[in-house]
């Protein structure tokens, strides 16, 4: 075991992969019970813009407690904590008999998943080898969306809506505490071998294209969500789409893979994630069986989600060049974070969030403005492809 927790690689695809499930399998159980207590509220309001709030802000948490210059994640008490208290509060929010307990519960356990999930972003864009990263958190979140979907098909939601997820989901809690701390001190050795590991900022160079991968990305998320609008009430349905995760899972693992082969074929994947949207909505498409509209929406869905985190982990860490000096080689090796985004190592899911939030939040308040909302999302559109066209080309120059 020891040595298998020495590849870094390896350790990531654990930590990526239980915590992709934990977080998403907690949200399943707590959207199934979200579904069955029934509410005034509107469901995509609580489920979707609300809950990836509190997700944003448990990632922007994290962010900010990384950089510190004693940083907290690095203590074993303070990552048990987390781990506590997420499976604390996802319990009574799975189980609680009003609906005002099952949103303060749920919206914890969202915010304390946000910080998971921030946890193995920043091993994803710390340790991992710039040809593996694809591979190891497109893999992970591939297995981790395969076993969810294969629990649906055979146990549907009895296993979510029991008691017995608590017994698979606190375990699993504690194999995340080890990998975690594993990671934070694999991390703390690589920033003591930079040369100057202070708290320094971002290098001006970097800003231009920090800015220009927030906008793409919550652009992305809030053009789909728009175009798109799945009711996420379906999926606390005994008959909801389930077959949908398979093709998610398979975006991924397929995105993950291509993404290492050449950047630019994920960021090809991204945009037609955005473009397919619109082309469903033809009358030509209309017709077709709803798994042939929503199966390949989904599986570009992955496209986008790999891309997003790359994108960002990418800036936290670039890849070695052959143009670099040896020194220069082993000092990427290492990681020279700080001298270049290493605190944008969570904003693939957090602007992702963000987007996909602010999609719903437009759609529910327009519509009943047709007009308003299709030229809204115009506008968005032509300035999303504008700002693909600009990532593509700067792939070009590296």
């Amino acid at each position: 075991m020891k040595s298998l927790m020495k590849n870094r690689n390896i350790t990531v695809f654990l930590y990526v992969f239980f915590g992709f499930f934990l977080v998403s399998a907690g949200s399943v159980s707590w959207v199934f019970h979200l579904a069955e207590i029934g509410t005034a509220w509107s469901f995509d309001l609580v489920s979707t813009i609300i809950a990836y709030l509190f997700q944003t802000v448990g990632i922007t948490i994290f962010t900010l407690l990384v950089r510190l210059h004693k940083s907290p994640v690095q203590k074993k008490t303070f990552v048990m904590t987390i781990y506590i208290l997420y499976v604390f509060f996802l319990f009574p929010s799975m189980f609680a008999a009003y609906i005002t307990g099952t949103f303060m519960f749920g919206f914890v356990m969202n915010l304390l998943g946000g910080m998971i999930e921030g946890g193995f972003l920043h091993a994803l864009s710390y340790m991992v080898d710039y040809r593996k990263r694809g591979l190891v958190f497109g893999g992970a979140g591939f297995a981790a969306t395969l076993l969810i979907g294969l629990i649906l098909l055979i146990a549907g939601g009895a296993f979510f809506k029991s008691t017995f997820s608590i017994l698979v989901y606190a375990p699993i809690a504690v194999i995340l505490y080890f990998l975690s701390v594993h990671g934070e001190q694999e991390i703390h050795v690589i920033r003591e071998n930079v040369n100057n590991p202070g708290t320094a900022g971002v290098k001006t160079k970097y800003i231009p294209a920090l800015l220009l991968a927030c906008a793409t990305v919550t652009l992305s998320g809030l053009v789909r969500e728009i175009v798109l609008y799945y009711p996420n009430a379906e999926s606390g349905q005994e008959n909801g789409p389930r077959a949908l995760l398979f093709f998610y899972a398979t975006g991924l693992l397929l995105a993950g893979i291509l993404s290492d082969l050449n950047r630019k074929f994920g960021l090809a994947g991204a945009f037609i994630s955005v473009v397919l949207p619109f082309l469903m909505k033809f009358p030509v498409c209309k017709s077709l069986p709803e798994i042939l509209k929503s199966g390949p929406d989904k599986f570009f869905y992955g496209f986008l989600i790999v891309f997003s985190v790359l994108l960002f982990a990418d800036l936290c860490l670039p890849r070695k060049t052959e143009t670099q000096t040896e020194n220069e080689k082993k000092k990427n090796e290492r990681g020279d974070i700080l001298k270049t985004a290493g605190f944008a190592f969570g904003f693939g899911f957090l602007f992702g969030r963000l987007g996909e939030a602010a999609g719903t939040l437009f759609r529910i308040l327009l519509a009943d403005r047709g007009i308003v909302l299709y030229c809204l999302v115009g506008v968005f559109f032509v300035i999303l492809l504008i700002l693909y066209f600009r990532l593509f080309f700067i792939q070009m120059e590296n």
